[in-house]
């Protein structure tokens, strides 16, 4: 929706963001000319660092051959020959890991153990104010129910995340607003438990 983005170009500038985090579902299909519509909009924003991660959208769904043998030439192309990034600006440290799985799910997601060691060694020694978690699914069901499954061993994933210290994790996937704590599958760990903060849809129906 063209009034939705010129909106949020508007409202980035008002705020002056330090860092840009998108969670992912930068597209609806992952065709060329919404990656190009996509990345031309974001460059729209404030100068300001960029945290990106794949969604279930920006990989093809339905051009069957792509999804199994390159179903990140476009991601690659249009936005980062990374999957998962580590972001560091003053004060904070953002990891974001590519929940994205095209080969094993057709919407959920997947976090694998070569991505908890990517952050644990990112986070290690760490110390930055904030350490923040980018991953596009969720953790924790929705309050509905809807959105489908949350990630595959959420909680063990979770325990881990909480080891090495994450201070809040934001995600996207179910396109409304949700906020959650670990401590609702991970009710035994020490603390309040991490922030689960997921953003509804910014630009589309």
């Amino acid at each position: 929706m063209p009034r939705a983005a010129e909106a949020l170009v508007r409202f980035a500038h008002d705020l002056g963001p330090d860092v840009i985090v998108v969670a992912g579902d930068l597209t609806q299909r992952a065709k060329v000319r919404e990656f190009g519509t996509a990345m031309e909009l974001l460059g729209r924003l404030p100068s300001a660092p960029l945290v990106l991660t794949p969604g279930n959208h920006d990989v093809p769904l339905y051009r069957v051959w792509e999804r199994a043998l390159l179903p990140y030439r476009n991601w690659k192309r249009f936005v980062s020959p990374e999957l998962d990034t580590v972001t560091r600006v003053p004060g904070a440290v953002f990891v974001a890991l590519n929940s994205s799985a095209p080969r094993r799910a057709i919407v959920g997601g997947r976090v694998d153990a070569r991505q908890v060691r990517l952050a644990r060694e990112a986070f290690a020694g760490e110390t930055a104010d904030v350490r923040a978690l980018v991953v596009h699914h969720h953790f924790v069901p929705t309050p509905d129910g809807k959105g489908g499954r949350p990630l595959p061993h959420a909680a063990r994933l979770l325990v881990a995340f909480e080891a090495m210290g994450v201070d809040l994790v934001l995600g996207g996937h179910v396109h409304r607003k949700h906020i959650h704590t670990s401590r609702e599958i991970v009710p035994d760990g020490e603390g309040p438990g991490i922030p689960l903060i997921a953003c509804g849809t910014t630009t589309s129906r």
